[in-house]
């Protein structure tokens, strides 16, 4: 395993396990209907600022996480992630040249795919979803980008170039 490497998963996992935190903390009805992503937001900073290797094994466990704490099917989470990963990482060029609120606005639909797959599997194996609690998230997510990113921005370890 590469410096590199080694140093992108000595900051993404413990993110990750805030974010899993983070996404189980019990909140009032209305807050947590309009409760962030934060395992796709997160998952989506680190396919941005990295270059993608090393991604598919933490967004697999994190989404088979997500699937046990909430009661989901096995994979739903996980095909969700990988998506957001995926799309995030193909989008990196237009990504790197945009200013932040530019970031935000390509990230937006990225977050709406991650909750039309929930939407999608839910309706697929016959589990009630309720649709604020669906699509709020969305609008979140997107709200919150620019602050998690400046977030990450700062917490993460500056590497110079050899």
């Amino acid at each position: 395993m590469t410096t590199s490497i080694r140093s992108q998963y000595l900051m993404l996992i413990p993110a990750l396990i805030l974010a899993l935190v983070l996404q189980t903390i019990a909140l009032p009805p209305l807050l947590s209907a309009m409760r962030p992503s934060w395992v796709a937001l997160i998952l989506g900073y680190w396919a941005y600022r990295s270059n993608g290797v090393g991604l598919l094994l933490p967004s697999a466990a994190a989404g088979l996480c997500l699937d046990v704490m909430f009661n989901t099917a096995l994979g739903t989470h996980v095909v969700a992630l990988t998506v957001v990963v995926y799309a995030t990482l193909k989008l990196r060029g237009f990504l790197y040249l945009s200013p932040l609120w530019q970031t935000t606005l390509i990230q937006a639909p990225i977050w709406l795919l991650y909750s039309f797959i929930l939407f999608w599997a839910d309706g697929a194996t016959l589990h009630a979803a309720a649709p604020l609690a669906r699509w709020l998230p969305v609008i979140s997510t997107t709200v919150l980008w620019p602050l998690m990113f400046l977030i990450l921005q700062l917490l993460r370890p500056v590497t110079r170039p050899r």
